[in-house]
């Protein structure tokens, strides 16, 4: 599974994914669906970043606008690669990992999404 987020990360074990692929395309459709509510809902989105992250508002504000403006929530929660590398590079980090970072394909699924944006109206 995968989001653009630069800032998290979504994984699961590929076996989990594959036995429980209906969930997962489930799960990926429901973040899309967020995402585009993040960018259909402005203000209401606001209010809840607001509320459920404990900002100020006018912080949430800003968050929203820098978010949507440079896709960090992408609205059909497609990934960055940039962000992906960085994320595993930050992983890699904190275990200890040597070596290079490999192809980022070992790490990403790209069919679960795919799968739910085609459920999903176009946008």
């Amino acid at each position: 599974m995968r989001s653009r987020s630069m800032l998290s990360a979504l994984a699961v074990r590929k076996s989990w994914a594959e036995k429980n692929s209906s969930t997962a395309v489930r799960f990926m459709k429901s973040v899309a669906l967020t995402h585009r509510w993040m960018y259909e809902n402005k203000e209401a989105a606001i209010d809840f970043l607001a509320r459920e992250m404990q900002l100020k508002p006018e912080h949430a504000r800003r968050g929203w606008e820098y978010y949507t403006q440079h896709q960090i929530w992408h609205p059909d929660a497609d990934l960055s690669l940039k962000g992906t590398e960085y994320a595993i590079r930050i992983y890699m980090d904190q275990i200890g990992a040597k070596g290079q970072l490999s192809s980022l394909a070992k790490y990403i699924d790209q069919s679960y999404l795919q799968q739910a944006l085609k459920d999903m109206p176009k946008r």
